[in-house]
This record gives structure tokens, sequence and C-alpha cells, in this order.
């Protein structure tokens, strides 16, 4: 990683901060029925090993506490969607969550995820007293056999794991957090994500010990080629394997939302999502990779592709047949003549280091938008 001292580094990262934190400033305020989740759905999902669907349901909060105070992630919209100025009673969540909770038949659903776009573990986003009614309704479901929450690592604990552990005895319990990627300075630079891989370790750890770890490969950050972002996930994923030793991976391919650094770059014609090819690629060199919908709140401008002709019937191969299955032999027969735009783009050449690819292009940015 470059020397934190490195004044292009410095640069470079002071410079992606601020757009992020004027990005975010410029949010509409919005008003919510906060009584009503964000959003509920099926979606596929292999359990023990078999073909299933899982139940996700994202609570509304106020607010993932990195991005309030930091800009938080740079491909991160969820704040978009939130009640920024809003200060939650503990019974409005509990609210949120059994209203949609009672729409679905579980004798179906072996698995429930409960997102907040935020951590689960922020007292400050989800209330102790909040939480804990919540875990007792789904400790009392007896066809619930596994249950995910995500959360920045900040708010790991011993305590508040065990006690997650206690109240959903029997259960299996996943806690997904998101590493995104290997490198330290892809991490803050790109992502601005605000941890490094020593701390992520130590908390991998920890969740380990005690339940189900779920770690998050992002796949091209800004400012990344689609050559560097399929190496760079990779390596993260089967370093998350290998090393970590995570219960499950997925593969959370960057899209395009309002009032994000990614937004800012593909508004002005530098920044692409990944290509659906990448994604396929990825997954003919790792394993038992389960790569996550599209699908966050709000809603994507732009997400992985291909072109017009292959786009629609490869996206399904990869998020239903494959994802229901894991099974590379789904995506074998897989042809289109944009693939060779594909395999000639990662022959893209870019400027190193990366802090001093940053600045060149924000440079080019602020003449040409002036």
């Amino acid at each position: 990683m470059t020397s934190l001292k490195d004044a292009e580094y410095i640069k470079a990262k002071n410079r992606v901060v601020s757009i992020i934190k004027k990005l975010r400033v410029q949010i509409p305020r919005k008003i919510y029925d906060l009584s009503q989740a964000g959003l509920s759905e099926v979606r596929n999902d292999v359990f023990e090993n078999k073909p299933s669907e899982r139940v996700v349901i994202i609570l509304r909060t106020n607010g993932c506490s990195w991005s309030r105070s930091s800009g938080g992630c740079s491909m991160c919209g969820h704040i978009a969607e939130h009640a920024l100025w809003e200060k939650f009673e503990p019974e409005l969540f509990v609210k949120q969550f059994s209203h949609e909770y009672s729409k679905y038949n579980f004798s179906y659903y072996p698995t429930l995820c409960l997102y907040n776009n935020g951590s689960f573990l922020n007292e400050r986003e989800l209330p102790l007293e909040a939480r804990n009614k919540i875990l007792d309704i789904i400790a009392k479901n007896d066809n619930i056999k596994q249950f995910i929450f995500e959360t920045r690592l900040e708010y790991v604990t011993p305590e508040n794991l065990a006690d997650i552990k206690k109240r959903l005895n029997g259960k299996k319990v996943g806690v997904a957090i998101g590493l995104e990627t290997l490198n330290d300075e892809v991490r803050d630079l790109c992502i601005n994500k605000g941890f490094t891989l020593k701390q992520f370790e130590d908390k991998a750890k920890v969740v380990s010990e005690i339940l189900n770890l779920r770690t998050y490969v992002l796949l091209k950050p800004p400012f990344l080629t689609e050559k560097e972002a399929i190496d760079d996930a990779v390596q993260t994923i089967k370093y998350a394997q290998n090393i970590l030793k995570a219960d499950s991976v997925h593969l959370e391919a960057c899209t395009v939302q309002d009032y994000t650094l990614v937004h800012y770059l593909w508004n002005r014609g530098v920044y692409q999502t990944a290509r659906l090819w990448s994604i396929i690629e990825i997954l003919k060199m790792t394993n038992n990779i389960y790569v996550s919908p599209f699908r966050y709140l709000p809603l994507p401008k732009r997400v992985p592709h291909n072109c017009d002709k292959c786009t629609h019937v490869i996206t399904k191969k990869v998020l239903k047949d494959y994802n229901t299955s894991l099974d590379l032999s789904v995506l074998s027969d897989l042809s289109c003549k944009c693939k060779q735009t594909w395999v000639d783009s990662l022959n893209e050449k870019a400027v190193s280091p990366l802090s001093r690819r940053i600045n060149l292009i924000l440079d080019e940015l602020e003449i040409n938008h002036l």
C-alpha cells in the first residue's frame, strides 16, 4: 500500500472524499411512512446444497452511520432512501418488520435476510430494544433455518454475537460484512470503506468463532480497468475462502446509484459497470460463489450488462440458473458477438500508481466540466 504520507495519495484521497460528501448533501429530503419497510421480496438461493429461495426484508432506518459521518462508500446510494432527518422509536422498526414478515409462509423459505442498508449491530441505526424484539419473533418460527444480517465490522463484538446466537438458538446465523477487496489501497482510495485488511481479519476471527461469516467482494470499484477488477475480485474471493475461511462469499457487482461517486463518474463517461462476461470469468476462476442480484435500495440506474442482444439472457442464466445451483455448466454454452469486444477491453492500460491515475481523471473532469 502506498504510504499515507505520500502527497499524491493524500491528494487523491481528499478529492474522492470531498466529492462523495458534496454529493451526499444534494440528497433531497423525503417524507416516509416510518412504519413501512423499504422493500421485501423473494430471491433465488442455495440452501444446504439444494436450490432454494430466501426472503429479503430491508428496513427503513435513519441511514448508515458511516455514510452520515464520513460520506460513506463510493458505490453505495442506500442513504438516499433513508429518513436522514428522522428519529425513530424502537416500535416503528418492529412494525416495519412485522408487516413484511407476515406476508410470507416460511415453510417455503428456509432463509430470512434482514437488512437495514447499514449495520444491524449499530444501535444508533437499529435500537437494541427493536433488534431483540425482532430476533424473538424469528426465534419462534421453526421454519426459518437460517438468518442473515449485515453490519460494518466496527460494531462486531463477542458479546452482541453471543447474544444473537443465544436468542436464535439452533438456527444458522450469518454475519455479512463487506470486505470488498484484498487491496488496502483500492479499498481506501476507490471505495472509502474506512478500515484495513488487518482490522477486517481481526473481526472476521471474532465472527467465525461464534457465528458464520459471509464476505462480500465488490466487482469493479471506480478507477479500475475491467482486467484489474477481475483480477482483484478473484484474488479477494480466494483469500476470503482460503485464509478467512468464510462460510460463504458473495460477489457484489458494482451498480450505479444516485448521489454516489460511481454515478458522478458514470454520468461523465469515465466509469462503466462490469460486463456480464467478467462475472462469468470470475466464476470460472473460483468456486461456490453466489452472485448478488443487482437490486438495491434505491434501484440502480445501471447494472452489469453486455450488449442489448444477450444481456437479458445472460443475466437470467447467472442470477437464476447459476445462483440456484452454483453449477458452472449452466453457463458453458453462452456466446455472443459482443464477447470479443469484452476480450479486447481486457487489454486496456491504465496509469500507475493508482493515486496518480485518480488525480489525472479528476483533473480532466474539472477541466471539462467547469
